[in-house]
């Protein structure tokens, strides 16, 4: 019973602000996107916290721009202008022209991708990589 007494006699006031520290979210074994964004703020940034379900469309972005760099950019150039190295001897179409962007659809765009058309080849990717470069394609109007 005295222990109990000595137990309770310690809350009949607030604890020190002395001995607190503040809460972090790496104190109770968060995940890595906290202590990232933690790390971030102490070096005077602020650091967003991705989703899964962002991480997995970042991803897809940077595959889409791999794939361009390496099967679309030597025929359509860096920006789909149709200006890559050997663009002029096949005949690359300009991606980024504002008639060819209003009369062509997604489905088609993606359709293209899969199945080829005049001296472009078919391309097997996945559904979301194709998705990913007819945006790439979209980004592009205009410029």
């Amino acid at each position: 019973m005295a222990s109990l007494s000595v137990a309770l006699g310690g809350c009949d006031r607030p604890p020190s602000p002395s001995k607190a520290t503040a809460w972090k979210p790496t104190d109770h074994g968060a995940d890595e996107r906290f202590a990232a964004a933690e790390a971030a703020k102490k070096a005077g940034g602020v650091a967003a916290i991705e989703t899964p379900e962002a991480r997995a469309a970042n991803e897809t972005r940077l595959l889409a721009d791999r794939v361009w760099a390496a099967q679309c950019a030597n025929c359509h150039g860096d920006f789909g202008k149709g200006d890559g190295p050997v663009g002029g001897v096949v005949g690359a179409r300009d991606l980024t022209s504002e008639a060819w962007q209003a009369k062509t659809s997604d489905d088609a765009i993606a359709s293209t991708i899969r199945e080829g058309r005049g001296k472009m080849p078919k391309f097997e990717l996945p559904d979301s990589t194709i998705r990913a470069l007819v945006a790439r394609i979209r980004a592009v109007r205009g410029l």
